[in-house]
């Protein structure tokens, strides 16, 4: 007895069973939970990446206003800006802007201060020991250089007088005609090369001097697209790398 051939298309039309379908539906939801969650994951990563940039730019923006606090806190104690260099009566460079501001930066970085040897230059034998011990503040927390004490912050300093290229306003002053110079107090750099101590910062146009001057940087920030500044009107601002960049080498004229 021959048996009839089977036909597919009845086959097609004859519904599922209970369970077929419920497997059917569990895996397509399977499916989706899986790409939901890969996305959600990538989403999530992307976020916090953003986050995490986000919250290291302010960090850095904010060890910055407290650079510009010290400075103004500096000047309302000596009634005058400190200088960008210290430098001995053979005009050897001795100290830094850095060094004189730490009684203004808090409790800890006082007492840096107070174990500092102004009879020495920055690299003498007691200074030496403190070249490790950078406050965070100088620090940029990208910066895998500040780890090792070097600075992420330098001034912009004028090549014919070797102090800071430009000052703040001084209200009981008479303002002085504008300036073409650049408002940039202090830069973001990174890499700079330059331990906290050492009194060597940037020199405005880029140009050999009489002064210490710190390498031009390769790169201005590990903030992409950006640097942190300390304008002149001690806010801290951040700024195209670019616009930053083309200060650096103006000479200011």
């Amino acid at each position: 007895m021959h048996s009839m051939p089977q036909d597919p298309i009845a086959d097609e039309r004859r519904p599922r069973s209970p369970r077929s379908v419920l497997s059917w539906l569990l895996v397509t939801i399977g499916v989706l939970l899986v790409v939901l969650l890969v996305a959600g994951g990538v989403l999530f990563q992307a976020f916090g990446a953003a986050f995490r940039a986000r919250m290291q730019r302010e960090e850095c923006a904010e060890r910055l206003k407290k650079i510009g606090t010290a400075l103004q806190n500096y000047h309302d104690e000596h009634s005058a800006w400190p200088p960008a260099v210290v430098s001995d009566s053979n005009g050897r460079p001795m100290h830094t802007w850095r060094v004189l501001i730490l009684p203004h930066l808090g409790t800890e970085e006082e007492k840096l201060y107070k174990q500092y040897h102004f009879d020495e230059p920055w690299n003498g034998p007691r200074n030496s020991e403190l070249a490790e011990q950078m406050p965070e503040v100088f620090g940029c927390l990208l910066d895998p250089n500040a780890d090792l004490s070097q600075t992420s912050f330098l001034a912009l300093v004028d090549p014919v007088t070797g102090d800071f290229a430009v000052h703040p306003p001084d209200p009981n002053v008479t303002p002085a005609p504008p300036t073409p110079k650049p408002p940039f107090i202090v830069v973001e750099v990174a890499e700079s090369g330059v331990n906290w101590l050492e009194p060597k910062d940037l020199v405005l146009g880029g140009k050999p001097t009489a002064w210490p001057m710190a390498s031009p940087p390769v790169e201005l920030s590990y903030h992409v697209g950006k640097s942190h500044v300390l304008v002149d009107d001690l806010t801290a601002k951040e700024t195209p790398a670019d616009e930053v960049r083309a200060a650096l080498v103006s000479d200011g004229q």
